[in-house]
């Protein structure tokens, strides 16, 4: 499997000295869709553990989550948006607009 994933990597002309992509969780338009998330939330008058309990999950998770120590997919973005009771969509667009402004 490794193999293959360096002959792939070789096709590409990957070159081992360029510069890796930065984690998502550590980019500036992640954590600000996470801080929109926590205002979501306290501006709710949510605790991260009554939060936890509507997604059946550890107040942990939240607090990971929160604290940016674990990273969200898509789909458990809208869930919490959805327990929120919070429009993610105008937090998405601008997270967007940064993106495309931001050099390449």
């Amino acid at each position: 499997m490794r193999l293959a994933a360096c002959a792939y990597l070789g096709a590409l002309d990957f070159k081992a000295d360029s510069a890796p992509l930065p984690s998502s969780v550590h980019t500036t338009v992640y954590k600000e869709l996470i801080d929109r998330l926590v205002a979501a939330r306290t501006d709710a008058g949510l605790t991260q553990q009554e939060v936890a309990d509507r997604l059946g999950k550890p107040q942990s998770y939240v607090a990971k989550m929160e604290g940016l120590e674990r990273r969200l997919d898509v789909v458990e973005f809208l869930r919490l948006a959805e327990v929120l009771e919070w429009d993610p969509i105008p937090a998405i667009r601008e997270a967007r607009k940064t993106m495309m402004s931001e050099p390449k």
